[in-house]
């Protein structure tokens, strides 16, 4: 009698992930590590250009500008503000010290519109200058005769003051005196500052101490290129206008490295 056998269907599981699918299979999937792609050469020289623009920018405003000066004051010397102009008209500094850029002036040609902070200015007398700078510290003077034609006599030996001196001080010492003659002896005087762009150097002992302790490792400079500062008078003799005493005759302000 023939037997007769049923035969086994295999059933598929709807719930089995591929994974265990997979697993059953003896295979694993691995996942690919997403690689990173180099950078291209414009990619790299955007970024150099970038640093450099940076280093650029950042050098100016330290160095080129006056944006960053501290604010600070010393006894006896002429303030940092001061070495700007005013209009003679209203009175108004001409530009604002801290800034992108100063402009220098020659107060000789223009003579009327212009006048320093204490209001001295063309045809000012020395003894108006003395009242309103006594007290401020001369960075340099000099001394020149003038001919009776009314120019200076460049053939005529000169007379340069070293030392230390307030401007009382020099009119005490030299002018009064008679040192400098104010009927025929005309005077070239002059104030100095200094700044790295955020100090400010006033007095000459300031001047050492910063030049003596500078780091010349600096990374942007090896050696201090600092901006100045200088107001100067001209003033001239009687014999040259016909006036008493000695008058101002030219006003510079100037700022450069």
């Amino acid at each position: 009698m023939a037997v007769q056998t049923q035969q086994e269907t295999k059933h598929i599981n709807p719930f089995e992930s591929d994974e265990d699918s997979g697993q059953n299979n003896g295979r694993k999937r691995t996942a690919r590590k997403k690689e990173a792609k180099p950078l291209r050469p414009y990619q790299i020289g955007l970024a150099v250009l970038a640093c450099i623009v940076s280093l650029a920018v950042g050098r100016h405003l330290r160095y080129g500008t006056t944006l960053f000066m501290e604010h600070r004051t010393l006894d006896g010397y002429l303030p940092i503000e001061e070495y700007v102009l005013n209009y003679s008209d209203n009175h108004e500094p001409t530009q604002n010290v801290r800034s992108f850029h100063l402009d220098s002036y020659n107060v000789y040609s223009d003579r009327d519109h212009y006048e320093t902070s204490r209001g001295i200015k063309y045809g000012s007398t020395w003894e108006e200058f003395v009242e309103a700078y006594g007290d401020e510290t001369i960075y340099s003077a000099s001394s020149h005769p003038y001919k009776e034609d009314g120019y200076i006599d460049w053939d005529a030996e000169g007379q340069y003051f070293n030392g230390i001196y307030t401007v009382r001080e020099f009119d005490e010492q030299f002018v009064k005196t008679g040192q400098i003659n104010p009927e025929t002896d005309g005077i070239d005087l002059e104030f100095d500052a200094e700044t790295d762009g955020f100090k400010i150097l006033y007095s000459e002992s300031e001047k050492e101490k910063y030049y003596r302790d500078y780091d010349h490792s600096h990374v942007l400079r090896s050696y201090p290129s600092n901006r100045r500062f200088y107001l100067e008078f001209d003033f001239i003799p009687s014999i040259a206008t016909g006036q008493p005493g000695l008058t101002v005759d030219s006003i510079y302000s100037s700022s450069y490295r």
